[in-house]
């Protein structure tokens, strides 16, 4: 064999191996997690902090038009080589929130109240992601995922909508239960099906606070109702042992937002672990392909 052909032999030998790589890149599944932050920060030191910042953020001018966000937002991307959809849940216009708690008395009544909500999908989020990633405002987790999870999780998906458990928003954050899920309860409930929780651990944008039933109105409640005042001056949680507390339990995705923004330039560019942008959006990728898929049904109830 000539030195000439066997020079021909490997450039064509790599260049098939290049096209293979993209090709299973491309049929790659993916699960995404975008995670948009809050107009201002919110604060959880105390109930009355809380209330502040909700306050603030309801009001708070944005230059985000009709895809503004007042107390953050997530939603959940799922693509293979032949299924794609971007979902996530909202409560329905004009359900309420900010009045239940200004004038109806209902305090931190209204983390666990239950909320008319709607399932928005990609013809929604698609032009609200591609709108935040050119500034910035918006940050991403993408994992790869086996076959077999990826199965699991348009499943997930595909019975979330067809039982129509997205009508309650907020409730109690059991989505699996059907007692209801906020934007990112449900968010990261894609994480539980695929058995991909440990991927981000709970410290990062966790929230678990015991309230105080004082601070608790709902409606048919004959107790009495939380004024406004009240409210923002409660400057203590419950004791964690307070038999009488509520604990609210659920993911803050500002947070979230704010530890890839922070993390982001400290990952590395290739690996199983690596960093990653749309726009002007950072983003971090995980490659979980080799990971278990959890057994067992996914529902309780």
């Amino acid at each position: 064999m000539s030195r000439h052909h066997k020079r021909t032999i490997v450039p064509k030998a790599l260049l098939l191996l290049c096209l293979l790589f993209n090709a299973y890149l491309l049929t790659a599944q993916h699960l995404t997690l975008y995670t948009i932050p809050a107009p201002h920060r919110f604060h959880w030191e105390s109930p009355g902090r809380l209330a502040f910042s909700y306050i603030r953020n309801a009001f708070s001018n944005s230059t985000q038009g009709k895809y503004r966000h007042p107390i953050g937002h997530m939603m959940v991307h799922l693509k293979d080589s032949t299924r794609e959809v971007i979902v996530g849940v909202s409560a329905v216009p004009h359900s309420g929130m900010t009045r239940k708690v200004l004038f109806k008395g209902y305090g931190l009544g209204i983390l666990f109240e239950k909320i008319k909500g709607k399932l928005d999908e990609t013809e929604v989020n698609l032009p609200d992601i591609q709108q935040r990633s050119a500034s910035g405002e918006i940050a991403f987790l993408q994992f790869s995922v086996s076959p077999a999870a990826f199965d699991l999780l348009w499943k997930y998906y595909s019975d979330y909508k067809e039982k129509r458990l997205y009508k309650i928003y907020n409730g109690l954050n059991h989505p699996f239960a059907g007692e209801g899920a906020g934007c990112s309860a449900f968010a990261f409930s894609f994480l539980d099906v695929a058995g991909l929780h440990d991927m981000v651990p709970f410290e990062i944008c966790g929230i678990d606070r015991p309230v105080p039933f004082s601070l608790i109105h709902g409606p048919g409640d004959s107790g009495p109702k939380v004024s406004l005042f009240r409210l923002l001056f409660s400057r203590k949680w419950a004791a964690e042992k307070d038999p009488q507390a509520l604990h609210y339990r659920t993911y803050e995705p500002t947070w979230l937002y704010e530890w890839i923004r922070d993390t982001h330039s400290s990952i590395p560019l290739t690996g199983k672990v690596q960093q990653s942008w749309i726009n002007r959006a950072p983003g971090i990728l995980i490659d979980c392909r080799d990971l278990p898929v959890p057994a067992g049904p996914i529902w309780k109830f």
